[in-house]
């Protein structure tokens, strides 16, 4: 969801999910396991087709105090297609 990397179609969070099943096949093929996923802005939650096959769920707290952070984490868990996946915060402002 940030403009400087959505220049290739499968870059956009609408299409990420089929670039995230791309390196994941590339791995399995290599007889590998290789956990993929991706990261959005600062307070953004991965939509659904995200959350179905990333291997772990990457979410940036710029910006956020805790409980914007607690919200992003409630959000997640709340989305029918979480499935308990671990949830990794990167860059919060604490």
């Amino acid at each position: 969801n940030n403009g400087s990397y959505s220049a290739h179609p499968l870059m956009t969070c609408g299409q990420v999910d089929q670039l995230i099943k791309q390196v994941q096949s590339r791995a399995a093929a290599q007889g590998k396991k290789l956990l993929v996923s991706v990261s959005l802005t600062g307070g953004a939650t991965p939509p659904s087709n995200i959350l179905q096959t990333a291997d772990f769920v990457l979410l940036h707290g710029n910006g956020q105090g805790t409980s914007g952070i607690q919200s992003m984490i409630n959000s997640v868990k709340s989305n029918g297609s979480y499935h308990g996946q671990p949830i990794v915060i990167n860059e919060d402002d604490h």
